[in-house]
This record gives C-alpha cells, structure tokens and sequence, in this order.
C-alpha cells in the first residue's frame, strides 16, 4: 500500500492521510481485532486532544503488534 501510495502522487495524484490510515486500518485482517479497537480509541481521543492518528503511528502500531 505505501508503495502505491507513492506511485499515485508521482503521478500527482496524491492519497490524503486520514483517508490512507482508514485505508490501513480496514486492510488487516481479523486477527487484529483488539489493536482495531484500540486504534479506534486512539483517534477517538486525538480527535478530542486535535491530535492527528497519522499512517505511520498505525503502521508502527501494527508492527508492534505483529511482533
């Protein structure tokens, strides 16, 4: 995803972050469940604190997860 996230703005048509961390966050599988729900708890609370959930947070949040 982050490869062609990359490709689509070389060719300029670039992916908004919000809209490319909802996109990550509804490609993981099933197995995630409990890390999508505290994610989700997570952009609840930045929202209230105008504290943006970024790709990358997730990502790494993903991976640590992984781990």
């Amino acid at each position: 995803m982050i490869t062609l996230r990359k490709e689509l703005a070389s060719l300029g048509h670039s992916i908004d972050p919000d809209d490319f961390a909802a996109m990550l966050i509804s490609s993981v599988p099933m197995s995630y469940d409990s890390t999508i729900s505290t994610m989700t708890t997570m952009t609840t609370s930045a929202k209230i604190t105008c504290l943006d959930l970024t790709p990358d947070v997730i990502m790494m949040t993903l991976i640590d997860n992984y781990d």
